[in-house]
């Protein structure tokens, strides 16, 4: 079942200096990677494309691109705007991943940031490229994926369990692949023990230089030569072992 809607304004930040929401009059969008030239467009993220509702503004008294929205829409019920909903216009096709977390860039636009909890905006990845212009129309097509967990450590066992043996994955692609800040790398390395009694591979963890996290593994380096790695000074090398999947959350 699916329900129509409108395109009714977009946005593009170009980078961190770009103040939120600056209006486009179309946005290219590229499968696997997200808006062209927008500063959230990276490949393994589910976080490429910010989508708001006109009618959650309309309750909270926000205006239009104040909440760093891409894509203002109107006419979805909220049972069609949830993650996991397929989002077509034209011929882009966008995957609702999650919804996006209140944070203290919008602190000053609500009372509080509990009310407006599940109502800032969902989060997507561009499963099918094309380009949108205001006043198109965009239809929901609910329950179409699988919604990702809303439990970061359940998103990082998800991730980690689709690394091959014989490659391996940085705390960094970890982080982008999760869709969690960069400060979060903090907690990561106090989910190794809860995955690793999961039989998970924590073992095709590295550093973001490629060095061994010999700290959590010592027996890191003779595992991942079992799996036909060469090791060098506690570190492999990433551009020859380094994880690539671009069709990460596109199917």
């Amino acid at each position: 079942m699916k329900q129509i809607g409108i395109l009714e304004a977009l946005f593009i930040r170009p980078n961190r200096e770009t103040p939120l929401g600056v209006p486009a009059e179309s946005l290219s969008l590229q499968a696997g990677l997200g808006i062209t030239g927008d500063m959230h467009a990276r490949r393994i993220s589910p976080r490429q494309v910010l989508i708001v509702r006109s009618e959650d503004l309309t309750d909270f008294k926000i205006p239009a691109g104040a909440l760093g929205e891409n894509l203002l829409i109107s006419g979805l019920d909220p049972e069609f705007f949830q993650p996991g909903a397929l989002l077509t216009a034209g011929s882009v096709r966008i995957r609702l991943t999650m919804h996006c977390e209140p944070c203290k860039v919008i602190r000053h636009l609500v009372s509080s940031l509990s009310e407006i909890q599940k109502r800032r905006g969902l989060l997507g990845v561009v499963v099918q490229s094309g380009q949108l212009k205001a006043g198109d129309q965009i239809s929901s097509q609910a329950d179409y994926y699988p919604a990702l967990p809303e439990k970061p450590y359940l998103r990082f066992a998800q991730v980690l369990a689709l690394i091959p043996a014989g490659q391996v994955i940085t705390y960094t692609q970890l982080m982008v692949a999760m869709g969690v800040a960069s400060s979060y790398a903090r907690a990561l390395p106090g989910y190794l023990p809860k995955a690793l009694a999961a039989g998970l591979p924590i073992h095709r963890i590295v550093d973001s230089r490629g060095n061994l996290i010999l700290a959590h593994l010592p027996e890191q380096a003779q595992m991942l030569e079992q799996e036909g790695l060469s090791i060098h000074n506690a570190s492999v090398d990433l551009q020859q072992n380094g994880w690539i999947e671009p069709s990460l959350f596109l199917d």
